[in-house]
């Protein structure tokens, strides 16, 4: 009598067929594979647990669509908690349907309606079982630290990137233009958080990529948008978050009824053959007739989008540049003017270059650069963060790597001799901006939005930007000339203070956030 139930089963159920729980059916398991039907004296049951499990049969019709709750983000205590609130529910729903009250009523509906067909064969969606998104969204709100936000900003990550920067910078001065408000910047790609102290003291940030990435693209967009609408913010700003961006295209028209939506387009990226590719062609032209507005960092990218989309008028007046601002202050006297004084000491000429280690950045360039230039030093900072690492098996003697800085005051640019800029695309580089303040001598490719800052003026721009030789050339010029890296360097900062000041975006970001929003 005090037998335990699972040894009497193995003992005495298995010779009789005793199917020993309510979650399979036999009928249904032998029904639905014929397989195992036409195979004689195979018992269902034994068959499932043996094998049908781990192929992914069915053990009976389940109508109520029992999610699965990523491992990552719930503790077992909380997933045994929720499928045994699923199992309660999903038998009450079948009591329900079972009973002779149910089945009266739909027998009435069916005589008006025919397309309601037979309930036997529909599944039941119950909404608080038949989707884990409610629980996903309940962990969100969990990790922040108030219930509204005024603004939101939204990022994929914060690494040692410049978009990472202008979203705290922008942040910040969010907080000198709208005192007492709150803001809050969400982590939306990827959990990387290795510049946290960019991220200004009074502004909230919370990391929630695990949980968007513990779910479906479908799902995580749609989590994203109730985020929003239980915020309730004011305005909402895009900083290069794909999944922000993907919401927006999903979501925008109805988000902007009531908020706010503000998008930053940096560059276009180049695919392997060229070919422009990235966020300005995939979301521009979806997004831009529901955003409030949409900010490039550099007028050649707004030009090039008005010129490729041709967009009307109200549409036109909706693509601003805002020229990214810098958290540095001016140096007095340039580095220019020190590094020239210092130059005595120098047995061999020093010059920098910093960057990713990605394509984009043509780190390759360099080391050739170096390789016909044996007599001068390269110190490099840097890491892959996008691509494959560059190839540094033939690395230069005279190349000299570092890991990444945090600023460029661990840097030796007044012991420099100048600095190398090698980017084959870019929009308006937040490095040459601080390089300005500082007032470093610059040699940088002729492309796009550096084109904004490194003029014959105020550097020395590479026309030919993909050929070695030319930036040897512009590079041996600078070193030989002391009073011209001085004079160039010093209109250098002048034009950053004049275009790039902390009153300037204060000012511009203002007039953007603050004018008559139609809707």
């Amino acid at each position: 009598d005090n037998q335990i139930p699972l040894l009497h089963w193995l003992e005495h159920g298995i010779a009789s067929r005793i199917v020993p729980t309510t979650d399979f059916d036999e009928k249904f398991y032998l029904r639905n594979n014929h397989d195992i039907a036409q195979q004689e004296k195979v018992w269902g049951f034994l068959h499932y647990v043996s094998d049908g499990q781990f192929e992914g049969r069915a053990p009976k019709k389940n109508r109520l669509q029992r999610p699965t709750l990523p491992t990552a983000i719930f503790s077992p205590a909380e997933q045994r908690q929720f499928y045994a609130s699923f199992v309660a529910e999903e038998l009450r729903i079948e009591t329900i349907l079972a009973s002779e009250v149910f089945q009266h009523e739909v027998g009435k509906l069916q005589n008006i309606e025919g397309g309601i067909g037979d309930l036997d064969t529909s599944d039941i969606l119950v909404a608080s079982v038949h989707s884990g998104i409610g629980r996903l969204h309940r962990k969100l709100r969990e990790r922040l630290r108030a219930d509204h936000y005024d603004t939101i900003i939204c990022v994929p990550w914060i690494r040692m990137g410049g978009a990472d920067l202008v979203a705290c910078l922008c942040a910040q001065a969010l907080t000198r233009l709208l005192p007492g408000q709150r803001v809050l910047i969400i982590r939306t790609d990827k959990s990387h958080f290795e510049w946290p102290e960019i991220i200004p003291a009074d502004v909230d940030c919370v990391n929630v990529a695990d949980i968007m990435n513990s779910t479906s693209e479908e799902c995580a967009e749609q989590l994203l948008h109730a985020l929003f609408v239980g915020l309730a913010p004011r305005r909402i700003f895009n900083v290069n978050s794909r999944l922000c961006w993907n919401a927006f295209q999903r979501f925008g028209a109805r988000l902007v009824r009531d908020i706010d939506l503000f998008g930053w387009f940096f560059c276009w990226d180049r695919s392997d053959g060229g070919a422009r590719v990235g966020y300005p062609s995939d979301f521009y032209p979806v997004t831009a007739p529901f955003m409030t507005a949409i900010v490039t960092d550099s007028h050649f990218l707004r030009n090039e989008l008005l010129q490729l989309y041709r967009p009307p008028t109200g549409l036109r007046e909706k693509l601003v540049t805002l020229h990214s601002p810098t958290r540095v202050e001016a140096r007095r006297p340039v580095a220019a003017e020190s590094s020239a004084q210092s130059a005595h000491l120098r047995d061999r000429p020093l010059i920098l270059w910093a960057g990713r280690f990605d394509r984009q950045k043509r780190f390759d360039l360099v080391q050739e650069i170096a390789r016909l230039m044996p007599d001068v030093d390269f110190r490099c900072w840097g890491k892959p963060l996008l691509d494959a690492p560059p190839d540094l098996t033939d690395l230069p003697a005279n190349v000299q790597i570092n890991p990444p800085f945090k600023s460029l005051d661990e840097l030796p640019l007044q012991a420099s001799d100048g600095w190398l800029y090698t980017s084959e695309w870019d929009g308006f580089p937040n490095i040459l901006v601080e390089l300005a303040y500082q007032g470093a001598p610059v040699v940088a490719s002729a492309v796009e939005g550096v084109r904004e800052l490194v003029c014959q003026e105020t550097g020395w721009p590479v026309a030919r930007w993909n050929e070695p030789a030319a930036y040897v050339e512009a590079l041996r010029e600078m070193i030989a000339s002391p009073q011209l890296r001085i004079e160039r360097a010093q209109a250098f900062q002048a034009l950053a203070i004049r275009e790039c000041s902390t009153d300037r975006f204060d000012r511009d970001l203002g007039h953007l956030i603050f004018r008559e929003q139609p809707r």
